[in-house]
């Protein structure tokens, strides 16, 4: 059966996949997070929402260690493509690029030079360059360059739910209950803008998930659904090819 060590890989990352899943909530059920009062300015003082637990680092290796394997399984997929076809596999891997006029240029396609012109075409189907139908893989790549060359892939939490079970407040003007939206900088979620010195009572439960930051086109998306998409796509495609080019 052709591809066994491509498929290998997949079920590695399927493994790294429910490690994900298990890290992700337990840190979750840690409630890792506070509310404090802190004040904005002369006159205002917010209610925020801020972590009071540094991310675990731990998470973000499962995830390298998760598109390494991946990324490796396309690139056997492409050998494999090219050995079958009686040619060496030097300078060979699955290409991506920024753009489908990159991806067409000749830089690009001499990485798939020594595959049939049958494989060729098939790799070249799955438009996996930017804007393309298997832009996912583009993004696969993004990762896999973050991981290897810079550092641990940058992820953080953005919150699906803010339920207020309790607040009381007076009944005064410059008070003002503001939509929630993280801010990664300050690495905090705004609940309420007061005057200050005014005083409110809360009990406040969030619900939140781990997303990307500073990643193209998956900035903020939660993780494992992104994981859980790239396993399948790239299964698929594997799948594809043992039947069909093999």
């Amino acid at each position: 059966m052709p591809l066994l060590d491509a498929q290998q890989k997949v079920k590695r990352a399927k493994k790294f996949l429910q490690e994900l899943k298990d890290e992700i909530n337990e840190f979750h059920a840690t409630k890792p997070y506070r509310v404090i009062e802190e004040k904005i300015d002369e006159e205002f003082s917010a209610l925020k929402l801020r972590f009071k637990k540094i991310f675990p680092r731990e998470i973000k290796a499962i995830l390298g260690d998760l598109t390494s394997n991946l990324r490796a399984s396309l690139d056997l997929m492409v050998c494999e493509l090219a050995k079958n076809n009686g040619r060496g596999i030097s300078g060979i891997y699955f290409p991506t690029a920024e753009s489908k006029q990159r991806f067409d240029s000749n830089d690009v396609q001499e990485i798939i030079r020594n595959l049939s012109d049958e494989a060729k075409a098939f790799i070249n189907g799955l438009e996996p360059y930017k804007g393309g139908k298997h832009q996912l893989l583009w993004v696969l790549n993004k990762l896999e360059i973050v991981n290897k060359h810079r550092a641990l892939i940058n992820i953080g939490s953005n919150s699906t739910q803010i339920r207020i079970d309790r607040m009381n407040m007076p009944v005064v003007t410059g008070l003002e209950i503001v939509p929630p939206r993280w801010d990664a900088e300050d690495e905090s979620l705004v609940l309420l803008k007061m005057k200050e010195g005014t005083v409110v009572e809360y009990s406040i439960t969030v619900n939140f998930f781990t997303g990307f930051r500073d990643i193209e086109l998956i900035e903020g998306v939660e993780i494992v659904s992104v994981c859980t998409k790239l396993i399948e796509e790239v299964e698929d495609i594997l799948n594809c090819a043992a039947n069909n080019l093999f």
